[in-house]
């Protein structure tokens, strides 16, 4: 589980309320905390920011501190997911129990024998 975990962080996006998909990784993470560090020294309106698919938008510093917020929140469930799945790995008794396990993600990331 802890392999799938790091997986799953390591290629973390999530849907934006800038209306595009964002990666949600550690690294997303520090390149927004960049940018919005250089925005308010500079006084910047606008930046380019470069989404999920490679694509490229002029985003507002405040879009960028909401695009922060999503990640935390991102990362957030994700472990929230891992705890539970644990509990669930924890309190199964027999292999039957276990095997019931589905490691889950979220939707789009089903570990269970079909994508990884």
């Amino acid at each position: 589980m802890n392999s799938i975990f790091e997986w799953v962080s390591t290629n973390a996006h999530c849907a934006s309320s800038a209306g595009f998909e964002i990666n949600a990784d550690e690294t997303a993470n520090r390149n927004i905390s960049s940018l919005i560090i250089g925005m308010e020294a500079t006084g910047e309106q606008t930046v380019q920011f470069c989404a999920y698919d490679n694509s490229f938008y002029d985003v507002s510093l405040a879009q960028l501190k909401t695009m922060q917020l999503e990640i935390i929140a991102n990362a957030q469930a994700l472990y929230q997911g891992k705890w539970m799945l644990r509990e669930q790995i924890n309190a199964a008794l027999t292999l039957d129990e276990l095997d019931a396990v589905s490691i889950t993600f979220n939707e789009e990331e089903v570990i269970n024998g079909q994508t990884a």
